[in-house]
């Protein structure tokens, strides 16, 4: 676990190579506990599109962690969550992306569900 948490850190290095590779290996190892490091970095100006992209590829362990985000106050951000639950593609996000999908006050968000 130690090597692990280690290894996420890598999610914020300056180079974006790196970054890449950490993705890679990460999600390589997958599971709750990638999904929640990840998800740890999200909102790290450096680190968060790497750590979007470990939530989308790392699939089920990571849905409720993108659900929770989607009441972020940041639009770009929440639409952000819905594509990676779309990405996820598992059967279960469909009840949220209708829910979403079916808001009436949020246009944008209604169109990326």
């Amino acid at each position: 676990e130690a090597n692990l948490t280690t290894l996420a850190a890598y999610l914020k290095d300056g180079d974006p190579d790196v970054r890449g590779a950490t993705v890679d290996a990460i999600v390589a190892i997958g599971g709750d506990k990638v999904a929640a490091l990840a998800n740890g970095y999200i909102k790290d100006e450096t680190a968060q599109d790497s750590a979007i992209s470990v939530l989308a590829k790392v699939g089920k362990p990571a849905i409720p962690l993108v659900e929770s985000h989607l009441n972020d106050p940041v639009l770009k951000f929440r639409l952000t969550m819905v594509d990676d639950l779309r990405q996820i593609g598992e059967p279960s996000t469909i009840p949220t992306l209708l829910t979403i999908a079916n808001d009436q006050s949020q246009p944008s968000m209604r169109r990326a569900a």
